[in-house]
């Protein structure tokens, strides 16, 4: 919509294209805001006036776009502190993801060994068992030696068995070939264990939700400069020298 218009010269020829049916000529200008429109606020110039080049000429009411930019800043605001606690949030993980693997790879090749040393001590205690059975069938045992016995070699088998089983819950995950190392090497440094997969798909997960934070940052800070940009056009300024020929607004309107 044109509010104002300008005559780049002030002479009878400019004065004469002004009763031409409002035939826009090459020394008349239209002035207009540029992609944005209010109530007029204030006209600061009046037909006739001459104008400088830069000069202030109309302001429209610009309380609904500075509402606009305000909010749009306290959503960055609010963006840029989650964005920051899923990179700490993220870091975080991935730190526990490489101690935990660490931690797990030691764990079990601690199990390994105990388990090298209990099947050794449950060989023992069922030998001694098999003996006291025997012995306490002829009466060249006693009775409470063949008890002993006995519980020793039920606890051997107890612990065994904890053991083997903790280590068949640890190494799930883990290649035929890696187990095979573990037991010709007790090492299960680089093991695949599924723990620690699932651990590294959480992370994923994280880091997807971090870039969808970041797009929308990105998102409203396009929305602000455009905001922006509109409120530095809600005051119009002369585009050149000239005199004003008409004005087409009040303020108010």
């Amino acid at each position: 919509v044109v509010l104002i218009m300008l005559g780049r010269r002030a002479d009878a020829v400019t004065e004469a294209r002004r009763f031409k049916g409002g035939v826009l000529t090459a020394d008349e200008v239209a002035c207009a805001f540029e992609g944005v429109g209010g109530k007029l606020l204030s006209r600061k110039v009046s037909e006739g006036d001459w104008v400088k080049k830069g000069q202030l000429l109309m302001v429209i009411d610009d309380r609904d776009l500075q509402n606009t930019v305000a909010d749009l800043r306290a959503s960055l605001a609010q963006l840029d502190a989650e964005i920051r606690k899923q990179e700490l949030d993220l870091k975080n993980a991935r730190d526990r993801v490489r101690t935990t693997e660490i931690s797990q790879w030691r764990q079990i090749e601690s199990l390994e060994s105990k388990l090298r040393g209990s099947s050794e001590e449950l060989s023992q205690a069922k030998a001694e068992y098999k003996r006291y059975s025997s012995l306490v069938e002829v009466s060249a045992a006693s009775r409470s030696a063949y008890d002993k016995a006995r519980a020793v070699s039920a606890q051997a088998e107890a612990q065994h068995t904890a053991a083997l089983k903790s280590l068949e819950e640890l190494t799930v995950g883990a290649t035929a070939r890696q187990m095979k190392r573990l037991h010709d090497t007790v090492s299960a440094e680089g093991m695949t264990l599924s723990a620690i997969t699932q651990m590294r798909t959480d992370c994923d997960s994280m880091e997807q939700s971090l870039h969808a934070l970041e797009a929308s940052r990105d998102a409203a800070q396009a929305r602000l400069d455009q905001q922006l940009l509109n409120l530095s056009r809600t005051k119009l300024y002369a585009p050149c020298d000239g005199i004003v020929l008409d004005t087409y607004f009040e303020e108010g309107e």
